[in-house]
């Protein structure tokens, strides 16, 4: 069976240290964590640009369906011990439209700061 596989902005702090807390839960390797500084070939697979990969977090189910934002989230969480039961939580109580609406008003302020003058990516 095929992983997810997380696409995540390995060059920021805050991304780097969330990342790595979901690594360091990922004792089984059940996730293909993929820096999108070094996984061009991949985010091509999917039709994704590198500026849209640093908006927001891009995750392919093992299915290859793409999920953006909170979604992706929990496709993370369904994977990982812990966050099993939070994943169902959410879908159980409809907060992924909340919980998105919010993520994606922080993913466009962390996109807005990180690129102000200049973006790893030449943005």
């Amino acid at each position: 069976m095929q992983k997810p596989k997380v696409f995540f902005d390995g060059n920021c702090p805050l991304c780097r240290k969330e990342i790595g807390h979901y690594q360091r839960l990922d004792k089984a390797l059940r996730i293909s964590w993929l820096d999108l500084h070094r996984a061009a070939d991949a985010l091509q697979d999917h039709n994704i640009s590198e500026r849209e990969a640093m908006q927001v977090l891009h995750v392919a189910d093992p299915q290859g369906v793409l999920h953006r934002g909170v979604p992706g989230f929990l496709i993370i969480w369904e994977h990982l011990p812990g966050y099993r039961h939070l994943a169902k939580t959410v879908r159980l109580l409809r907060l992924e439209p909340v919980m998105q609406a919010a993520y994606l008003r922080f993913a466009h302020w962390r996109f807005t700061r990180r690129c102000r003058d200049r973006c790893s990516t030449g943005l």
